[in-house]
């Protein structure tokens, strides 16, 4: 089964904002940390639109 990537970073996006630690979100989320704090610093860049999907 495919991730819906873009609900997974409004997800995660979202339970930090109720207070839930990195650790939290990136073990129930199946993540690394890497990546929680790539898609964290677009959403504070930007905020919800930082969080669409990017095109290379």
């Amino acid at each position: 089964m495919e991730r819906d990537w873009g609900r997974l970073k409004r997800w995660v996006v979202k339970k930090r904002l109720q207070g839930w630690s990195v650790t939290e979100v990136c073990n129930h989320a199946q993540i690394s940390r890497d990546t929680f704090y790539r898609w964290w610093n677009r959403y504070q860049a930007a905020g919800w639109a930082g969080l669409k999907d990017r095109f290379r």
